[in-house]
């Protein structure tokens, strides 16, 4: 009895925290991109702007036996090695497989492979779809967007700034008619181009959240939607082969 009111806790929470949790995305950009990932408060750093630690050489002078100590070093390098080169081609099977599985039917037959035009038609048709799921559901939140533009030459920084000014209007008004409205407070906000430095910097900090069960219905709506369009893509892709090949028959 006890065993069934644990389990019963714990889907209750799981539940909960469907219902009332919250995922989110933050994008950092100064120096370098950092991405950090939230889902019910746990964070997951996706994309790091920290350098990798690199750790010291092991100093064999120090060592009581320094070529047992080197042998010993050699032999888990070769271990690691070995197992690196397992996985590779543990991997590379597996995709070699589901390769396979994607590129043939049930019948063993080559699947037609849609063209540059059908694979254009079935990522619009996905974004429309991304679109209908997440509009009024995702909330934007640009915190700051602080952008100096710079190049070697005057009149390439007038033409990239106006560029870059378009491009930044552009997307912030469809977030605002989109999505939600965006908060704009002095110095969070500026484009501005510096005719003496001969670079561009830019201090971008973006957060994007949405509620998990809706993050869920995202997630499964997608995919559903990507096996929908890919099987319309590969049957355009047959009706072309196949009036291709009639007309060359003719």
């Amino acid at each position: 009895m006890i065993v069934l009111w644990i389990v019963l806790a714990i889907i209750a929470f799981l539940a909960l925290l469907i219902l009332f949790g919250s995922a989110s995305i933050r994008i950092v950009c100064k120096e370098k991109l950092r991405v950090v990932a939230s889902v019910c408060g746990i964070r997951f750093t996706l994309i790091s702007d920290k350098e990798p630690k690199k750790k010291p050489p092991k100093d064999f002078e120090r060592c009581r036996d320094p070529e047992k100590a080197l042998r010993k070093e050699l032999k888990r390098q070769r271990k690691l090695a070995e197992k690196a080169e397992r996985k590779r081609l543990r991997a590379e099977k597996k995709a070699a497989k589901r390769k396979k599985q994607h590129e043939t039917d049930q019948t063993g037959q080559k699947l037609p492979t849609p063209n540059l035009k059908e694979n254009l038609e079935m990522i619009l048709a996905l974004l429309k779809k991304l679109y209908s799921l997440t509009a009024g559901r995702l909330h934007i939140r640009v915190r700051k967007m602080q952008i100096e533009v710079g190049s070697d030459d005057a009149a390439s920084t007038a033409i990239l700034y106006g560029v870059i000014l378009q491009s930044a209007s552009y997307v912030l008004n469809f977030i605002e008619t989109c999505f939600n409205h965006i908060d704009r407070r002095d110095g969070e906000m500026q484009i501005t181009p510096n005719y003496t430095s001969g670079h561009c910097s830019a201090d971008i900090d973006i957060a994007c959240s949405i509620k998990l069960r809706r993050a869920i219905r995202l997630a499964v709506g997608m995919l559903l939607s990507y096996n929908k369009e890919k099987a319309i893509a590969r049957k355009k892709a047959a009706i072309r082969q196949k009036n291709k090949s009639g007309s060359a028959a003719q």
